[in-house]
């Protein structure tokens, strides 16, 4: 399970390190971006959805070199953007059904975003189809730690300010979370794969 949480250096190698492991290799675009979807829960502001989509276009891109429908791993980032906005727009409640995105603006949306050409009419028109027909789900918060191993209150020490503050942390797929408390979304994630433990010697308070 990934989380989007707040996009920095380390987690940015993470991700990409992540998304390296997913197979995306001859896979269709949609069933690609319904399998990297499924593994975390989008998050609400629009850099970051930016900065996940970059990250699934370089892994979609590098593992189907020899596809015809995209020059470049621009065209995959820029359709990925849209078809989570189509998503969103089709399968939404509030948005009223005349207001909902023709068939026709999904293909408008999308001139030129291949290396300035179209990218083939029909593919775009059978994945518009496909997003209608079937939502691209996400990670649910029910689902979120379904394979945690551990949960708990422990005590830890901030990066800039060095102050020791009471944190929420869960281990889940060797990534240790952390959250103010168990009802927030984490702040921060921990890699534990290579990492060594050294016990403390006196009791921090």
């Amino acid at each position: 399970v990934l989380l989007c949480i707040k996009m920095t250096e380390q987690t940015n190698s993470i991700l990409s390190a992540f998304v390296q492991h997913l197979n995306f290799e001859n896979l269709e675009f949609d069933i690609a971006l319904r399998r990297y979807l499924s593994t975390f829960r989008l998050p609400g502001e629009a850099q970051k959805i930016d900065r996940m989509m970059e990250h699934f276009a370089a892994g979609y891109y590098s593992q189907n070199p020899k596809t015809k429908i995209f020059k470049n791993q621009d065209a995959v980032y820029v359709l990925a953007f849209s078809t989570i906005m189509l998503n969103t727009d089709a399968h939404n409640p509030s948005i009223k059904k005349e207001n909902k995105m023709k068939k026709h603006e999904f293909i408008r949306n999308n001139r030129g975003i291949n290396d300035g050409e179209d990218i083939d009419k029909q593919f775009l028109e059978s994945l518009y189809d496909k997003i209608q027909q079937e939502e691209i789900k996400m990670e649910t918060e029910g689902k979120l730690f379904s394979n945690a191993e551990k949960k708990g209150w422990l005590i830890k020490q901030g990066g800039r300010i060095k102050t020791w503050k009471k944190r929420w942390f869960i281990l889940s797929d060797f990534m240790l979370f952390y959250c103010k408390s168990p009802e927030l979304e984490p702040c921060g994630i921990i890699p534990v794969s290579y990492t060594h433990l050294t016990l403390p010697t006196k009791r921090i308070v």
